[in-house]
């Protein structure tokens, strides 16, 4: 056993297995308890440590549940809701780098500063922590810890495109709804996981995932806080969330805890975005590094509040921190509902003396699961105390009544997802000691019925994000014995034989862009059958594209199947050039030659071409560029979404039909260099995206991320020599940033 008050910060990026050292550490202790930072999380673990100890030795605390046996020795809770007054061997909280949430930061601080186990206690968390525990918990023995597996960057990957057992990160419930009806449309379907959904819920939803009876799964940023998925891949579909009331860009090392999901335990991960996301080189390289910004202080609110009037309390939670480190946090939306109702004569009138106006308090920080906004929380908030300082607590017929209304489990997936918000308050208002007269009976009508809605919900899920018909993976129907008088009915049925296909020409007029399939030399196809040809046009990004598979169709066919394939070879120049495509009329003359520079180059140039351009643009110019996905580098310039794996595959064509390379060009992913020849000369590889220096092409984002990287980085990420990278740098006038030998 360690020694008494012994303090332990394991610091790290993601999968590398802190929670679960935390967990087994707690359990070579008598007593223990863990404070995790989602009640997803809280469960999860629960389950685990019930399975190894018995349920009858482990106590679940959340706000909505309370499963307390007679003589617990281990908890696990939600950080909010751990009972720290509680005497145990051991203490850990997890996901500590929270205590800079502008909405909870106050109550990790808190738990950092006074949370301590009898011999023992852990914190978990980001390494950008490492230097704001040192100032506020000195005596803290850091241990950093690595990943298990390698997270790369393989930069945008549209939608359809998406390797199995990926996951899509999007941040409002509208986008992840659009995201898993387009994998419906595309792949299959997918699970969806949101931080609203109920433990039941989401359980059955991973489950289809983890099975693998869907391949592919959207969520919000609810997974990137501990909870296990078989992921080897993840893409970001924004970088923004509207949190707290503003929209707001995501920091590096949130992203990298989102992105940190793929890859479990020793299996490599990869990370990207989806078109039109785009992230920078020095963010990508920070998050397959770990390189986040260090967290320079936390949120801090007194624990301390002072009862003695409405007044006093507003003043003792608005009291300044007396360390440095720590900042007062904005108030979240508990302060925000206690001034409201400061303001209302009915409220004031029976918030007299320290017992009622804890008991407001009490009610103020009630959780805002509906996302109501601070008004409408506050009149929910006055609502119970008042019923409940007018009864002495919350009625059975209040609650009956209101908890009713909450029954019916029919309606949309958005209908049940407000029931359950609101199912979720109710179980938090039966938790608390001394607010109802049958506690345990309304806990158990909540719990019943928060159960219905969520196989209710998991329902609704399936039916809209699910074909269920597309499976791939086998084992999800029924074996038929060839001498049942079914079998051959059985037989159809498993077929999913499709319709008869009309005719090729009508398919074409009718498919979108992303229904195409463009092959290395040039043939555009639709459901395998050749429909168009590429041929050289006035500049490479702009393609003639020529009918193919028209016979029968006439010549009013031809001129329609012509039109509608000229539009599609317009997309091929938006799609590579994003924000430069369509340029204002404002944009100045430096900005207008930069997009003609780099749409005849398809999306990418060197920086020594451009230099001049780039230095007339205006300040706000190059500031729109650069938040909509152009980067300025060191050695190129380049749109982000024309360095996407698909759009590097465009650009081969595009240039194999321009040069009239007697073969295909053929960028491979994995070599960044690569060397010309007479088959691929210097100007195909330039127009794929690659930079000449010397002898050798390199695709100009990976050199960008080489640039950031010591010798050593830099070779393994161009998978070149130390020789052949410092003859690179040579080239660039920058072997001076070579250390050491040049050896191989």
């Amino acid at each position: 056993m360690l020694e008494a008050s012994s303090i332990t910060a394991l610091l790290g990026p993601t999968n590398t297995g802190k929670t679960h050292r935390a967990v087994e550490r707690m359990l070579q202790h008598a007593t223990g308890m863990i404070g995790l930072p989602l009640r997803l999380l809280a469960r999860e673990v629960y389950d685990k440590v019930a399975a190894r100890v018995g349920a009858a030795r482990v106590a679940l605390v959340t706000g909505e549940e309370k499963r307390v046996p007679r003589r617990p020795d281990y908890w696990v809770a939600t950080v909010e809701a751990m009972p720290v007054t509680r005497d145990l061997d051991f203490v850990a909280i997890d996901e500590v780098q929270l205590a800079e949430h502008d909405a909870r930061g106050h109550t990790f601080t808190a738990r950092l500063l006074d949370a301590r186990g009898r011999r023992e206690t852990y914190f978990l968390g980001s390494s950008s922590m490492a230097g704001l525990l040192e100032r506020l918990v000195p005596t803290a023995r850091r241990e950093p810890t690595s990943r298990l597996s390698r997270l790369r960057y393989v930069g945008a990957t549209e939608l359809r495109d998406l390797p199995p057992r990926s996951a899509v990160v999007a941040f409002s419930a509208s986008r992840v709804y659009e995201l898993a009806e387009r994998l419906r449309a595309r792949r299959g379907g997918a699970a969806v996981v949101m931080g609203a959904l109920s433990p039941r819920t989401r359980n059955a939803q991973v489950e289809m995932f983890q099975s693998g009876e869907v391949d592919y799964l959207v969520a919000t940023d609810a997974i990137g806080m501990g909870l296990n998925l078989d992921l080897s891949h993840v893409s970001l579909a924004a970088r923004q969330k509207f949190d707290g009331g503003k929209l707001r860009e995501l920091t590096d090392a949130e992203l990298a805890q989102i992105a940190g999901r793929a890859g479990r335990h020793v299996s490599h991960g990869t990370f990207g975005v989806l078109p039109p996301t785009f992230l920078s080189p020095g963010a990508a390289l920070a998050i397959e590094e770990g390189l986040v910004r260090p967290v320079r202080a936390a949120w801090y609110r007194s624990s301390t509040p002072d009862l003695a009037s409405v007044a006093s309390l507003q003043a003792s939670l608005r009291e300044p921190p007396r360390r440095a480190g720590l900042r007062l946090i904005p108030p979240p939306v508990d302060e925000q509902a206690l001034l409201l109702l400061s303001r209302r004569a009915d409220v004031a009138r029976l918030a007299a003396g320290p017992g009622a106006i804890a008991r407001l308090w009490e009610a103020c920080k009630i959780p805002d699961f509906r996302a109501a906004g601070a008004a409408s929380h506050a009149a929910l908030v006055a609502e119970v105390f008042l019923e409940a300082e007018a009864r002495g607590g919350l009625s059975d017929a209040w609650l009956d009544a209101r908890i009713a209304r909450l029954e019916d489990d029919g309606g949309s997936i958005d209908d049940l997802l407000d029931r359950l918000a609101a199912v979720r308050t109710f179980t938090v208002l039966s938790n608390k000691e001394g607010w109802t007269a049958s506690a345990d009976a309304w806990r158990e009508r909540t719990t019943a019925l928060e159960d219905r809605l969520s196989d209710a919900l998991h329902a609704r899920l399936v039916e809209r994000f699910v074909e269920r018909q597309s499976k791939r993976r086998g084992g999800r129907r029924a074996r038929v014995d060839p001498s049942h008088p079914f079998a051959r009915l059985a037989a159809r049925e498993q077929r999913d034989e499709p319709a008869p296909a009309a005719p090729l020409h009508e398919r074409a007029l009718l498919a979108e862009w992303d229904d195409l399939e463009l092959g290395a030399s040039g043939l555009l196809s639709l459901d395998g059958e050749h429909v168009g040809r590429l041929t050289k046009g006035a500049r490479p990004s702009r393609p003639e594209l020529s009918p193919l598979g028209v016979e029968g169709g006439g010549a009013d066919v031809v001129a329609r199947l012509s039109r509608r394939l000229s539009s599609h070879a317009r997309e091929l120049a938006r799609a590579l050039l994003g924000p430069l495509a369509e340029l204002d009329g404002g944009a100045s003359p430096g900005l207008r030659a930069l997009a003609h520079a780099l749409e005849s180059s398809l999306g990418s140039a060197p920086l020594d071409e451009v230099a001049a351009m780039v230095a007339a643009l205006r300040a706000d110019e190059r500031a729109r560029l650069a938040s909509s996905g152009v980067v300025f580098g060191r050695a190129c310039v380049y749109v982000a979404a024309a360095m996407a794996p698909r759009a590097l595959g465009v650009r081969a064509v595009l240039a194999t039909v321009w040069l009239g390379l007697p073969r295909p060009l053929i960028v491979d992913l994995d070599a960044p260099v690569v060397r010309s020849s007479l088959d691929e000369p210097v100007a195909a590889w330039r127009l794929a995206g690659h930079v000449a220096l010397g002898d050798r092409m390199v695709r100009g984002d990976a050199l960008e991320l080489a640039l950031g990287l010591p010798p050593r980085g830099a070779a393994e990420r161009l998978r070149v020599s130390r020789h052949e990278l410092r003859s690179l740098w040579r080239a660039l006038s920058m072997e001076h940033e070579l250390d050491g030998p040049a050896g191989p």
